[in-house]
């Protein structure tokens, strides 16, 4: 992972590293040889999609390019347009037929993202192996490791004194780990996680790894020695700095690294029977993970895991009778988004009936539309083309555990993708109020393409409409919240004011949800969407930026 330097980016402040991926892709800059300009050759009307995930052989760069070029003339959402399409085939098809472009893999690397920049979609992406990697255990919430998110502390502070238009170099410069933006554990390590069971506790500021300090490292090199090569058994020595009445305990902590399943889902009673879920990341087992917890909160008790007896229980169950919970928080905060499906298992789990989604997506030269909505006992989707049904199915829905309570939901400008679509399937159907911050704005999907030599593509297919209605510039809150700096430097000893807002509206229950769906309140937040909209225009532009210049070197 490494991060774009720019100030949009960087103002997160709060950065959860347990995996990631960059929004902005990788980059790879590097002297190359001279490139070609394009021959006069015939472009063929038909592309293969010429891969094989299996393929051990040496590394091929005309093999690897021809790949990726087929998997996005074929499948790539922004060249459903026959003209565009014919465009993008004439200019990248043959590019590189003659001269040594590809003759080694760092060039070919460069070529290829070079291609795949041109689309000017910035979701879409080739994954070397070791990013291909990465991405697949994200989805997976599996890692060889500690388990400890991380932060950097005092970014915020640190990214305001650089004033308006810092300098490329400034922004370089702050992301190097400091004495005054230490790396940090934040939240504490999950239950039964090495890190956890080792004696790391949240607050820890990690001063050197195996003897070598943090001083002048970025975050995701610290990360990546932590991790170490992946070894199961393996061991890390952190030195640690642990805040202990207002002075430091110095600590030396010895961990074993394991496999070890992170857990996205971590909850919190709060007062007056409600209850906050924050939910990391959306990976294949938080649908689970999300309905458990729910579960265990309004009952008192686990669900069983043989599904005889979970059956019996979901047969049984009657969640405005059985619930104890009387107000929901879900805290997406910072949560990039994952598996869509899981998404809509949770929604589920929340709504007793109404419209998930609908998914506009490409197959091939095709344009369908996906409608997906949420009955009283089954889950029903509809596939259009050309607006006509031509297929549809109806299948047993996911068990519902929450009650009619209050729901807030809480967002912030890095809430993005599956994280917007079940924010959004709630709000457009009344049956929560959001607070935070607009959300990312990412209103498109991927699929994920292993390919040949261990790598893959992330190519855009779908664009989604959470609830049926249009994401537009992202999610914007029903209650407009601010964290203050002093949170996002150190959330210790700040003051959540988000949370605090969410409890307060929880407190007004239908009240609030009628004020946030009054006209007055639509008008507002489509007002403010054309100035949300204006800021991630610009924030777009900048990643592009940041993407072509690096692979232009």
């Amino acid at each position: 992972m490494k991060l774009s330097y720019s100030k949009s980016v960087l103002a997160a402040g709060i950065a959860s590293v347990v995996i990631t991926l960059s929004l902005v892709g990788i980059f790879l800059p590097s002297s190359q040889p001279s490139e070609p300009q394009p021959q006069a050759v015939a472009v063929s009307s038909e592309i293969p999609i010429a891969c094989n995930s299996e393929n051990k052989e040496p590394f091929n760069g005309k093999v690897l390019y021809d790949c990726v070029f087929g998997v996005v003339v074929k499948s790539d959402l922004s060249l459903m347009d026959p003209a565009k399409r014919s465009a993008y085939i004439e200019k990248w098809q043959h590019r590189y037929d003659q001269g040594t472009m590809l003759d080694d893999q760092e060039h070919t690397y460069i070529a290829i993202k070079k291609m795949v920049n041109d689309l000017h979609e910035m979701h879409t992406a080739f994954l070397p192996p070791k990013e291909a990697s990465a991405l697949l255990q994200s989805t997976q919430g599996n890692l060889v490791g500690i388990g400890a998110p991380m932060m950097r502390m005092g970014m915020k502070s640190a990214l305001k004194a650089l004033g308006e238009n810092p300098t490329a170099e400034a922004l370089k410069s702050l992301n190097l780990i400091s004495e005054s933006t230490p790396i940090v554990v934040y939240p504490a390590p999950a239950a039964n996680t090495p890190a956890e069971k080792a004696g790391l506790l949240g607050g820890d500021q990690i001063v050197a790894v195996d003897g070598k300090t943090t001083i002048g490292r970025t975050l995701n090199e610290v990360v990546d020695a932590i991790k170490g090569s992946g070894e199961e058994g393996s061991q890390v020595i952190l030195s640690v700095k642990r805040p202990i009445d207002g002075s430091f305990t110095d600590k030396e902590i010895t961990i074993t690294r394991q496999a070890v399943h992170f857990p996205q889902v971590s909850t919190k009673l709060l007062d007056n029977d409600f209850l906050q879920v924050k939910v990391m990341n959306f990976t294949h087992a938080v649908a689970g993970e999300f309905s458990d917890a729910l579960y265990l909160a309004c009952t008192g008790k686990t669900l069983p895991y043989d599904t005889k007896q979970l059956l019996e229980v979901i047969k049984a169950y009657e969640p405005n009778r059985d619930c104890a919970l009387k107000g929901l928080v879900i805290d997406f905060r910072n949560n990039g988004g994952g598996v869509m499906n899981e998404a809509l298992d949770m929604g589920q789990t929340l709504m007793a009936k109404g419209t998930t989604i609908t998914i506009q997506q490409r197959d091939g030269d095709r344009s369908i539309e996906v409608r997906q909505r949420l009955e009283a006992d089954h889950y029903v989707e509809e596939m259009l083309e050309n607006g006509n049904v031509v297929k549809s199915r109806s299948t047993a829905r996911v068990f519902r555990v929450l009650p009619d309570v209050p729901i807030v939901v809480l967002v912030n400008g890095m809430s993005a993708s599956a994280s917007e679509i079940l924010a959004g399937m709630l709000q457009v159907n009344g049956l929560a109020t959001v607070v935070g911050t607009p959300s990312f704005g990412k209103e498109v999907g991927q699929a994920f393409k292993p390919i040949d030599f261990g790598s893959a593509v992330k190519i855009t297919t779908f664009r989604f409409l959470p609830g049926g209605a249009a994401l537009g510039a992202g999610i914007i809150p029903d209650y407009e919240v601010q964290l203050p700096d002093a949170f996002i430097d150190n959330p210790f000893t700040g003051e959540d004011t988000q949370l605090t807002k969410a409890i307060e509206v929880l407190a007004r229950g239908q009240a609030a949800l009628e004020e946030a769906h009054s006209q007055a309140a639509i008008a507002a937040k489509e007002k403010r969407s054309i100035a949300v909209q204006a800021e991630h225009d610009k924030r777009d532009l900048d990643i592009f930026a940041g993407i072509n210049g690096a692979s232009s070197n």
